[in-house]
């Protein structure tokens, strides 16, 4: 009912205070937000977090498995604690589930000195860091599955594979360090990550007529000393090593090429189910493109093993070409690009960069312009406190206060026509606002394109008298509701009240909701005046029962356009409006 007297609905002494309602408290009911854990760990295995996801209703893996178990290090955030460090495990946090609260492993805990940490029994946010952890996990999971359209048994699969990416990532929990880099102390490797589930090629030792290789799925490469794969043919998986990239050298003559290579380990490691390690991840252009190649040329090339395989004739080279020698490709911009006149661009880029325009108050005061900042702040104070904008107040010890930051900007004139404009204007930092606390919604509507060429076809069709007008700190005629306290703003720090903060009463620029109260402000205003608004765009305000006393109003944000065939209806329109708003006509 507050919000409907707010908005003209209703009058406001038909409001009355409605106090206490339990049956709204009984239905509404809910639970507190949990604060963070108040925690600091120095080391690796000073606290680790625990849980286990799955049940039994979950879709076997290709190991039958249908759980997994995570170990969360709170300092490095690595997933998958490992005793390789000489470091001990000091405690645990898990819940009540029964596997971890059971004699047998409570015996372990306690002959290992590991402290136990559990959980309020039906309380599974105070386990936040695991159970955040798994949802990490299987969102990734599920993402690899539909994009590779692996069906569910390559969870278990997909799963190691997000475990391995997220502690090789940035995390924001650690200053967006790398997992990894903190357990190892030192830059992990990212050379031998291939994509989960892209295609590849496997040479397999079958018999001199048969194919010699076979079409796989990557599915795990996460092991530097082998991959896993699945066959598809075969419905199976199977491992294979990895080898060491060879060096080859090209040597060209008039009649033959020949190709000598040279390896640190030329011997092939066998691997199980039949396939050796000349493994060739590829996609579907790079696997058309080999394969043309290869048939025009005679050679047969390997994407990741560089492997080049001769034909035994010598055969007649004159139609070779070298690489040099080929056409080559023709770059164009792309199409988005064409008729773009980008020296125009830099020109007027390299004329907003030579603008002295200072980036601080204090900045403005030092510069060559220091006096004509100062007095373009001067200016913005003034309106500021025209407006009873903010109220100084004690610093609030339970809600966080926002900063503020001038900006200026300088308006180039035209040469014997108008001088140069030095503005300033004061702006809230309202990135650091948060939802539900500072401010709830924030859309504010605009006039529509189609509103405003339908007018200007009006106009020139019955020939009405058009004028354009905007409204000086528009915003600032926005009444704020919520309580939000901002700093001093700087360079106008009040003398003896330095401890003091800002106290908001109107939508200062920079505030999330700063555009949707001055649209309410205005819409008000307007309503309140007989304007009737348009029922297919709500900035399009009009008043007069015919065409000779039609008026129309059309606003965007604080620019507006006003159109009528009696331009005393105009003015007495602007005469209204700028007996509530400050105008500039």
């Amino acid at each position: 009912m507050e919000t409907l007297a707010r908005k003209g609905y209703m009058k406001k002494d038909e409001v009355s205070n409605l106090g206490f309602c339990e049956a709204c408290t009984m239905g509404k009911a809910h639970k507190q937000s949990f604060p963070k854990a108040k925690h600091t760990t120095k080391a690796i295995l000073e606290y680790v977090h625990s849980d286990l996801w799955g049940s039994p209703s979950v879709t076997p893996s290709l190991s039958d498995s249908k759980y997994f178990i995570t170990f969360i290090d709170d300092f490095s955030k690595k997933i998958l604690v490992e005793n390789q460090t000489g470091k001990k495990l000091k405690c645990l946090r898990t819940d009540n589930g029964l596997e971890f609260c059971n004699n047998q492993f409570d015996k372990l805990c306690r002959e290992s000195g590991v402290k136990r940490h559990k959980t309020c029994p039906y309380t599974p946010q105070q386990n936040g860091v695991s159970k955040r952890m798994n949802r990490s996990i299987m969102d990734k999971v599920r993402r690899m599955l539909t994009e590779t359209g692996l069906n569910g048994e390559f969870w278990a699969e997909a799963a190691s594979t997000a475990v391995y990416i997220i502690n090789r990532s940035p995390s924001a929990s650690i200053d967006f360090e790398v997992p990894e880099a903190l357990w190892i102390g030192d830059k992990p490797s990212y050379n031998h990550l291939r994509t989960f589930g892209c295609m590849a090629y496997v040479h397999t030792i079958n018999d001199k007529i048969s194919p010699r290789a076979t079409k796989v799925k990557m599915l795990c490469s996460t092991r530097r000393v082998c991959l896993r794969i699945w066959v598809s043919e075969q419905n199976q998986e199977a491992e294979i090593s990895r080898v060491q990239k060879k060096k080859k050298t090209v040597t060209f003559s008039n009649d033959l090429v020949q190709v000598r290579e040279e390896s640190e380990d030329t011997e092939e490691t066998p691997s199980s189910g039949g396939v050796d390690s000349s493994v060739v991840p590829t996609d579907t252009e790079e696997e058309s493109s080999s394969s043309s190649s290869s048939s025009s040329s005679g050679l047969s090339s390997d994407k990741d093993e560089d492997n080049i395989e001769l034909n035994d004739q010598p055969g007649n080279l004159d139609n070779y070409l070298l690489a040099r020698d080929r056409e080559r490709r023709v770059r164009r911009p792309p199409s988005m690009f064409e008729g773009t006149d980008f020296v125009a661009y830099a020109l007027a880029s390299a004329e907003a960069i030579e603008l002295d325009e200072p980036r601080t108050y204090f900045e403005a005061l030092k510069s060559k312009d220091g006096k004509r900042w100062v007095s373009a702040s001067d200016e913005e104070m003034d309106s500021l406190r025209r407006n009873y904008t903010w109220i100084l107040v004690e610093r609030p010890k339970d809600q966080k206060v926002i900063g503020c930051k001038w900006i200026f900007k300088l308006k180039p004139g035209i040469p014997e026509v108008e001088l140069p404009r030095y503005k300033a204007r004061l702006v809230a930092k309202g990135y650091a606002q948060i939802e539900g606390i500072d401010y709830n919604e924030v859309f504010a509507p605009v006039v529509k394109h189609t509103s405003i060429r339908l007018l200007l076809s009006l106009v020139v069709n019955q020939d009405m008298e058009l004028e354009q007008l905007d409204v000086k700190t528009a915003f600032l005629h926005g009444i704020l509701h919520e309580k939000i306290y901002m700093d001093q703003p700087e360079g106008y720090v009040e003398k003896g009240q330095e401890d003091k903060v800002c106290l908001l009463k109107r939508s200062l620029y920079g505030l999330k909701q700063s555009p949707r109260e001055w649209n309410h402000r205005f819409d008000s205003f307007m309503i309140n005046k007989n304007y009737k608004k348009s029922e297919y765009d709500p900035c399009v305000y009009l008043k007069g029962d015919s065409n000779e006393n039609m008026v129309y109003l059309l606003l965007y944000v604080d620019d507006m356009l006003i159109a009528s065939k009696s331009m005393k209806i105009i003015k007495e329109l602007k005469e209204i409006l700028s007996s509530e708003f400050e105008m500039k006509d």
